[in-house]
């Protein structure tokens, strides 16, 4: 979608299971480094997640972090997944 809008930048947020795998089950490391590959991107992080998983998430990522890039991370509203229910 960027490569339709060339002079937007954007941060990209990944939703994850725990403290190294995004919810698809990838690990957070690998969609860090696939992010950075966008000249567009300037932030990279997390969002609607545990706090818990916060700071082992962009620890396993740090390395994979871009130079010119930031972490950008937002809080969930603090509500858990009921599969059954919803």
């Amino acid at each position: 979608l960027l490569k339709e809008y060339p002079d937007c930048r954007a941060w990209l947020a990944f939703s994850c299971k725990d403290v190294k795998h995004i919810s698809d089950g990838s690990l957070f490391r690998d969609a860090v480094e696939m992010a950075c590959r966008s000249p567009q991107m300037f932030a990279v992080g997390v969002n609607c997640c545990h706090p818990a998983v916060v700071e082992p998430l962009l620890e396993s990522g740090r390395e994979a972090l871009g130079a010119n890039m930031s972490w950008v991370v937002y809080p969930n509203s603090g509500e858990t997944w009921d599969a059954k229910n919803g």
